[in-house]
């Protein structure tokens, strides 16, 4: 019996290694043709922000990888260089806005974008683009539970925490084709442990090829 049980338990290991590793060719060549394909698209953005601000089009936030490692993830700019002190004085000005900021992590009107175009590369999630280049770094991937910073993590039962830590963030995932920011703070989290607890080659598959549809739609993205 016990050996019954090793068995499948090695078995099991070697499916899981075996998905790791398909997996792992599938981001790298994926990432490769949408960069490619999107470049144009990107450097519109790229030059309507540089003109807009004067500084860099993009910017990194340290978020929480595979295994607890700290890395530097990639997005387009679509705020200002002082959005954290905007922010503060638009949620002191609006408590109503305050409470949907609680519960959400995200506000309908933000205040901090750049406008148009900020708001454009959010909607359809231009300014993801970037994470591409994360994704051939190997600190992501294309699905998986979404990076978080570490004052974010903190916020997460112990057994959340080192479930996430198990596989690399993804740039999309169960959420984000199940409401995107129409969604709870915590129906995010749960919909990414989820994914963790159902993770196959196949239901990647299915989150890949749902969300183009997801974007074009635009519901739920701020």
């Amino acid at each position: 019996m016990v050996k019954n049980m090793l068995s499948v338990l090695k078995l099991q290991e070697i499916i899981f290694n075996m998905y790791k590793l398909f997996k792992n060719i599938i981001d790298k060549i994926l990432s490769l043709i949408f960069i490619i394909l999107l470049f144009p698209i990107l450097l519109i953005f790229i030059i309507y922000i540089k003109i807009k601000t004067g500084g860099s089009a993009f910017y990194s936030h340290i978020r929480i990888g595979k295994e607890g490692q700290p890395f530097k993830m990639y997005k387009l700019k679509t705020m200002y260089d002082n959005s954290d002190e905007i922010l503060k004085n638009y949620l002191l000005d609006n408590p109503s806005e305050k409470l949907y900021w609680e519960k959400y992590f995200c506000l309908k009107n933000d205040p901090r974008i750049i406008k148009p175009f900020g708001k454009i590369a959010r909607k359809f999630s231009i300014d993801e683009i970037p994470q591409f280049i994360n994704v051939l770094k190997g600190d992501m991937s294309l699905i998986g539970p979404r990076p978080v910073p570490e004052n974010e993590e903190k916020l997460f039962s112990r057994e959340s925490i080192l479930l996430r830590r198990t596989i690399k963030p993804g740039i999309t995932g169960l959420w984000q084709i199940s409401g995107r920011s129409d969604l709870s703070y915590e129906e995010k989290i749960n919909l990414d442990l989820e994914y963790i607890n159902k993770i196959s080659l196949i239901f990647d598959l299915k989150i890949l090829f749902k969300t183009p549809m997801t974007v074009f739609n635009s519901k739920g993205a701020y």
